[in-house]
Order: structure tokens, then sequence, then C-alpha cells
């Protein structure tokens, strides 16, 4: 946590895989942000402004980042808003439910594994995010749904 007497209090949560953090300001405020960004802003090179900051808004709407498509194991993540008490729950094509972590009002969760679809359950809907190799490229997983 940091902030002065008046400033809102900043939450940090690492997500050392893949090399992302989150934060969440007590004023319900939050943002996505890289290690070297972070690195910069602790050392004192770069004062975030209130444009990096986005304003929480309650929309279920899951965000992701990672991967690659060669078929080697890479790090993914997703992440987003909480609209309500309950954590969502990601469960990947191969069946794997990685831990979902909840701070503020944000939750993220990030996992190593080859490229394969995501499902994330989240205030009674269900995300499904494709993170598969474009039909375009090929692939040979067994989830492919290529028209193969």
């Amino acid at each position: 946590m940091t902030g002065s007497v008046g400033e809102p209090q900043v939450s940090t949560l690492r997500l050392p895989g893949v090399g992302y953090l989150l934060q969440w300001r007590s004023d319900g405020f939050w943002r996505e942000l890289n290690d070297v960004q972070h690195r910069d802003e602790a050392a004192g090179l770069f004062i975030p402004g209130e444009d990096e900051w986005a304003a929480w808004t309650g929309v279920a709407q899951p965000h992701s980042r990672g991967g690659g498509w060669d078929g080697a194991a890479a790090w993914w993540m997703v992440y987003g808003e909480l609209p309500g008490e309950q954590a969502p729950d990601v469960v990947l094509a191969d069946g794997t439910r990685p831990s979902v972590q909840v701070f503020g009002r944000v939750w993220a969760c990030e996992w190593h594994a080859v490229a394969q679809p995501a499902t994330v359950h989240l205030q009674g809907t269900q995300f499904v995010l494709p993170f598969a190799e474009p039909a375009y490229r090929g692939t040979d997983t067994p989830w492919a749904t290529n028209g193969r």
C-alpha cells in the first residue's frame, strides 16, 4: 500500500509469470502495468497520471494477455473487474483450474501452458477466451475447431 494522508491507498498484485501487475486504488480506480513501468515508477523516473487509471464500472468483461503459438508452454493471464462478491472460476480446455486472486474489486489469474481456450465463469455469465492458434496457421491440438 502507498499514499499519504488524503491520497488514495494503492494495492498491487504482481503476476510474476506473465510479468504484469494490477493495481487497485482505494477510491475505486484500477490499472494494469508491466514490470518495467512499475520499476520506473518506484525509482521516481515516471509518475502515473490520472489517465493511467480506469474507474471501476462493475462490468463483467475479462481481459487477457500472454502466450505464443509455437506449441511451447507460455504464460497466460485473464483479469478484470469483480462485479459481485464471488470470485470467477477459470477452466482451461484441458480441465485445469488455475487459481484466481482477488484484491479490491479486481481479479486476476495466470497459468503456464500451451495455447488453449479458457472459460471464465463470472456472475452467472460464461466467457470463452480462445487462446488458441489462429485457424489460418493450423494446429494439431485436441481442442482445435478449425474444420479438421
